[in-house]
């Protein structure tokens, strides 16, 4: 235990590790000094360390480790935010109601760190009384400077982004090393770990999701569900987009749901671990290629709409239930020469409703002017919510919580 809490620099009541880099600066930049502006939103977002408890290592992304733990909620912060919420034609659709409230107990315990967290562990950093489930994202290459710029990034889209299918950011350590992100959590967790739990095929998607003969399956989604989920991420994602945010690896991975089936866009991206099979090194960076639009493969170039092009992928992904990874008959090289090529031939999943074919095919158009807008999208599933199952009973309420709630690699 001492031992993998020294190596990963997560300590009790957040001690430096031996030998680990300052990062007082890194939040910003290794190069630059902070505005005072700067130093005042930081300070608003300051939560001591010692306040985060129960840690659970559970993979790492691009710039460090990602962990779960708990925090009060009177050390939550409230970042003012600039991108508010706000009403959508098709709003208020929903046909995938309040599931059962998942269990939500949690055993106190001191602060730990753990590689490989037992599914009991995982139960417990559920939320108790005044506690808050949090995902914690470390910043752990202080060296790197697109690391360092990456964490920023992040920082700033879930500091500006306030919408209830958004995750919160509940605030930022940073009087110890590493430093923290502190990141809504939910109780059912990844979503695409619970698109495979509740799909009646028991083949892990090309090895990227572990698989076990625990439990009893949940029934599979419906489509009234699937459209529910599909409607909901595409208003975060507008948000995020009147933020004048791009997300740039927007995925079923990179989602979380809760019990009562509310999906909110996250940012764990596992790329060095659980979900590395999802992403390829390119231009010495890994990337989610298969989630990526023809212009970012060829030159960088990232939009909005090319996360529009990612909407459209994620919503296979939702109607394939996350079973099988896009393109699954290609290699990373394959993929990225047929998309640099404009070869890659998409097309919708079977189960999607006939009139979303058109629009969702036109996410994936070559030219990225050509593509909807996330407003355009929101409206279009709204519709064909309202339209083709306006009496569709709420099959939720009867689908018992799932597995990813207690597997252990969870985001």
């Amino acid at each position: 235990k001492s031992k993998s809490s020294k190596k990963s620099g997560h300590q009790k009541n957040g001690s430096n590790a031996d030998g680990q880099e300052k990062s007082d600066d890194t939040v910003n930049s290794n190069k630059s000094k902070k505005s005072s502006g700067s130093n005042s939103y930081l300070e608003q977002l300051a939560v001591p360390r010692s306040s985060v408890i129960d840690l659970l290592q559970i993979g790492k992304c691009d710039f460090g480790d990602v962990l779960l733990g708990k925090i009060k909620e009177n050390d939550c912060k409230s970042p003012t935010a600039s991108a508010k919420e706000e009403p959508v034609t098709g709003d208020e659709v929903t046909h995938a109601q309040d599931g059962p409230a998942a269990q939500t107990e949690v055993t106190a315990e001191d602060e730990k760190i753990s590689k490989k967290p037992s599914n009991e562990e995982l139960n417990e950093i559920k939320p108790e009384n005044d506690y808050k489930a949090v995902m914690v994202k470390a910043l752990t290459k202080v060296k790197d400077e697109h690391c360092c710029a990456e964490f920023r990034r992040q920082l700033d889209l879930f500091r500006t982004v306030s919408h209830k299918n958004v995750v919160k950011l509940f605030g930022l350590c940073r009087d110890k090393d590493p430093h923290y992100m502190l990141l809504e959590y939910t109780d059912w967790g990844d979503l695409k770990q619970f698109l495979v739990a509740t799909s009646p095929s028991t083949t892990p998607p090309n090895g990227s999701v572990e698989s076990k003969p625990a439990a009893p399956k949940p029934p599979p989604l419906n489509v009234p569900q699937i459209l529910a989920l599909a409607h909901q991420i595409g208003r975060g994602m507008d948000a995020i987009y009147k933020a004048r945010i791009i997300h740039k690896d927007l995925a079923t991975r990179n989602c979380i749901i809760s019990s009562d089936f509310s999906a909110k866009i996250s940012m764990p991206a596992l790329s060095r671990d659980k979900y590395s099979k999802e992403y390829y090194k390119l231009k010495n960076q890994l990337q989610p290629v298969r989630w990526m639009a023809p212009e970012c493969l060829q030159d960088d170039d990232f939009s909005i709409k090319s996360d529009i092009y990612s909407f459209a992928v994620l919503v296979w992904e939702l109607f394939t239930q996350a079973t099988e990874l896009p393109f699954k008959e290609l290699s990373d090289e394959e993929l990225v020469a047929q998309s640099q090529a404009g070869k890659l031939d998409w097309k919708v999943a079977e189960k999607t409703p006939e009139n979303l074919h058109k629009i969702l095919t036109s996410c994936w158009s070559l030219n990225p002017k050509e593509r909807p807008s996330f407003s355009q999208l929101v409206v279009a599933i709204g519709n064909c919510l309202q339209s083709e199952y306006p009496k569709e009973p709420p099959a939720a309420a009867a689908t018992p919580a799932p597995a990813p709630a207690t597997e252990p690699t969870i985001i």
